[in-house]
């Protein structure tokens, strides 16, 4: 089978469950972005393509358990176990596309969990730049939780850890969203 059912419930899996937002946004285009990002910060980090292989890879299927569960919020995802969801997913995708070996390096998974840090704070600065201020608090909290994640990150994995976020402050907070490298929290009159 080329194409199974549980890939195709990632396209119909909507994200943010629990936000409310202007925009949706599926599993699988959320997938897509993360893998894009991936590959662009394992290019950054190391010049072993097959690093940034492994990360593209495993950031496409990084949520796939997610096809089964449906969305569930963030601060959740550490009290669930995994192993059940994932051996169910194996047993009923006989392709079985993502065996988890790529998530096996340290580097791997850093690279694929600051991507989705990243894609989550760009969709949250999207929500806010349509007029959503709602999602204020949401996308403060996620932004230091990514920060503290980049630096506790640093010399376990690479000395270069830093580098993740300061191009996510550079060119994605600096040049996308105009907001000059400053954290939503640290704008002049943004919602507290």
């Amino acid at each position: 089978m080329i194409f199974s059912e549980l890939d195709h419930r990632m396209s119909v899996v909507l994200r943010w469950s629990v936000v409310e937002t202007i925009r949706k946004q599926n599993l699988s285009t959320h997938s897509y972005n993360v893998a894009i990002m991936a590959d662009r910060i394992a290019r950054r980090l190391s010049s072993d393509l097959k690093i940034a292989h492994a990360a593209v890879l495993y950031a496409l299927y990084h949520d796939k358990i997610e096809s089964v569960t449906g969305d569930f919020p963030s601060y959740m995802k550490p009290h669930v176990d995994e192993q059940p969801i994932t051996l169910m997913i194996d047993g009923l995708d006989e392709e079985e596309t993502n065996d988890g070996s790529a998530g096996d390096d340290p580097l791997v998974r850093f690279i694929v969990k600051s991507a989705d840090y990243i894609d989550a704070c760009i969709f949250l600065r999207m929500e806010i730049s349509l007029g959503n201020r709602s999602v204020s608090y949401h996308l403060r909290h996620l932004e230091a939780r990514f920060r503290r994640y980049v630096e506790e990150s640093q010399g376990e994995v690479t000395a270069d850890a830093h580098l993740v976020y300061d191009w996510y402050q550079e060119d994605v907070v600096g040049r996308l969203f105009g907001g000059n490298g400053q954290y939503v929290s640290e704008i002049d009159g943004f919602p507290k």
